[in-house]
């Protein structure tokens, strides 16, 4: 049972991923802009 709990932890899980604008050439505007206009669509 712990094995399928940490199965769906994991899946929400975003410590290992970084924030969009962390990998490339964007500022944090660009960055809020991207995430504000996902949540407007």
């Amino acid at each position: 049972m712990e094995q399928l709990y940490d199965f769906f932890r994991r899946l929400t899980d975003m410590s290992d991923w970084p924030p969009r604008w962390y990998c490339g050439r964007w500022s944090d505007f660009h960055g809020w802009l991207y995430i504000g206009s996902d949540l407007m669509i």
